[in-house]
């Protein structure tokens, strides 16, 4: 090849490099360091940079870039050119916002070093992908302070039928009507049977001193009285500065806003919610949710009185009806495993009649029919003798602790011979000694059959036996740890507190483990559920029985 040829090659590669250079989408700025790479000098700058940075390629070859570009230190891009100069590593520069007199906009930039020496930024105008990032922040701010806001409503709502008393359900609705506008302090107060004062149900100054007698009266008057007579929610967001100053008495909080909600019921105002010293002050939006939750007040209110009067009534039939509750509760819940066991085996028996198997797998099933059938039998029989809650007091005995968990092991194993299911018993070196009775192992049972139903992989559960004291009493622990589907956080302390419901209504879950509280509770014992491992609740459960230990 002459050199005419290759004159020809290298001006067609030439040609090449600066159309690709020029369509490049990103801006590209190549620079050579001077001053011993305290500044740079343009060497070239494609058609993208000129439209990212509003700036032609003339005005800025041969130039510093301190000088075309003011902002670059307090930008943080010099830095990086100054990095990949002395390293001859590649940098990113994240995204950042550049800004001078001239532009400003978010610039992501990408630094190399080229064998030549000079150093190359490939950078992108993202710019609009921020402002898009901050109006979804935006939205997803505001969606959040309607979720809190819906979240809040329902949560007072919930108040209305959760508390049975009056007080606990206005202070929920309270603590609620404080969160949802930002008040730091406020109070609840009815009106009294006279009409001339209010009744504080309870105050919170917010922390702020308060020197006023909490004894005397707080008569209707001043914005107050407005809230009264109209029967609406009012605020003033410059109360301090404002005519009602005069009603307050001497040593109260500082008030630097207020707004008072009235509580309607049947077309009367029976009280009032105060709230004050919300940061910014209060808006419409304040006054309209106010509103709606000093209704929800009221209701509580009607609420706490038709449950006050159905209360007597109630008791009386309290007891018996538990009674009976636990007596079927324990009759369903173990005739359906017997039932689910029998029909375990009979299917398993059918298939291997038509198979003609061996018969002393036959033998075996038969065998677990039976052992079923006397299950079913005692079960009816210990229903019988639970006719007495005190009579169960009454009649624990001294029983093995390791025999009575080997016992409900064998059994869940027994009852699900088609799962693969691994039970490891760390066996104490000492054979614990409980006072107990023949329901015991219905607790055993009923946490190790729900770490097998509730159980999305092949059952695997640890159960550990120690020693502990607590206020002077011995204990024996026993942790049953299993791999299932877990138990959410906020389902833990209600669990072995809900009332029985019917299993259309219910995973079954709550059934067992209501009545292991309940025999637990005869033998003074305690159960709780955390999580297998801290903070992943999906990965496990470790229920944690104690039972007081015979020596």
């Amino acid at each position: 090849m002459n050199n005419t040829e290759e004159n020809l090659d290298l001006k067609e590669f030439k040609n090449h490099y600066e159309e690709i250079f020029d369509k490049m989408r990103s801006g590209v700025a190549i620079y050579k360091p001077i001053e011993n790479g305290k500044d740079f000098e343009f060497v070239n700058i494609n058609q993208a940079a000129e439209e990212i940075d509003n700036i032609e390629k003339q005005q800025v070859i041969g130039r510093k870039l301190t000088d075309v570009f003011p902002g670059v230190i307090d930008f943080g891009l010099l830095d990086v050119l100054q990095n990949v100069w002395i390293s001859g590593e590649p940098e990113r520069h994240p995204i950042s916002k550049y800004k001078d007199n001239r532009i400003e906009g978010w610039r992501d930039n990408y630094v190399y070093k080229l064998s030549s020496g000079e150093i190359i930024a490939i950078y992108d105008d993202v710019s609009e992908l921020k402002l898009k990032e901050k109006q979804l922040r935006n939205a997803l701010k505001e969606s959040e302070r309607r979720r809190n806001q819906i979240s809040a409503l329902l949560k007072a709502t919930k108040a209305v039928l959760e508390y049975k008393h009056f007080k606990d359900a206005a202070k929920a609705i309270f603590e609620v009507s404080k969160d949802i506008t930002g008040a730091q302090s406020g109070y609840v107060a009815l009106l009294s049977e006279d009409g001339s004062e209010n009744e504080v149900l309870f105050l919170d100054s917010g922390g702020l001193p308060c020197r006023v007698n909490p004894n005397l009266p707080m008569p209707i008057r001043g914005l107050r009285a407005e809230a009264y007579k109209k029967g609406k929610p009012i605020y003033d967001n410059n109360f301090m500065k404002s005519d009602w100053i005069k009603y307050l008495p001497d040593g109260h909080v500082e008030l630097k806003n207020v707004l008072f909600a009235p509580l309607n019921l049947e077309n009367k105002t029976i009280g009032i919610i105060g709230l004050a010293n919300k940061k910014n002050g209060f808006n419409e939006n304040d006054k309209n949710l106010s509103a709606g939750l000093s209704e929800l007040v009221a209701i509580a209110l009607k609420n706490s009185q038709m449950l006050d009067s159905l209360e007597n009534s109630r008791q009386e039939c309290l007891y018996a009806y538990n009674q009976a509750n636990l007596y079927k509760d324990l009759f369903t819940h173990d005739i359906n495993n017997i039932l689910h066991n029998i029909k375990t085996a009979s299917d398993l028996l059918s298939n291997i009649v038509e198979q003609q198997l061996e018969s002393k797998k036959v033998h075996e099933l038969i065998d677990m029919i039976d052992d079923q059938i006397i299950r079913g039998s005692n079960l009816i029989s210990n229903i019988r003798k639970l006719s007495d809650l005190d009579m169960i007091n009454g009649n624990l005995n001294r029983i093995s602790l390791n025999k009575e968990l080997t016992k409900a092991i064998r059994f869940v194993k027994e009852s699900y011979p088609n799962k693969n299911i691994i039970i490891n018993y760390d066996s104490p070196s000492e054979n614990y000694h409980i006072k107990g009775n023949e329901f015991l192992v219905e607790v055993f049972e009923n946490i190790l059959i729900n770490a097998v139903k509730y159980n999305e992989k092949d059952p695997k559960i640890q159960i550990r036996v120690s020693r502990i004291e607590e206020k002077d009493t011995k204990f024996t622990k026993i942790e049953f740890i299993d791999n299932g589907i877990g138990i959410p956080d906020e389902m833990k302390e209600s669990l072995f507190k809900s009332r029985i419901k019917k299993e259309k209504e219910s995973s079954g879950m709550g059934l067992g483990l209501l009545l292991t509280k309940k025999i637990l509770k005869v033998h003074n014992g305690k159960i709780w559920v955390q999580n297998r491992i801290m903070g992943e609740y999906q990965k496990g459960s470790n229920f944690v029985v104690l039972l007081p230990l015979l020596e």
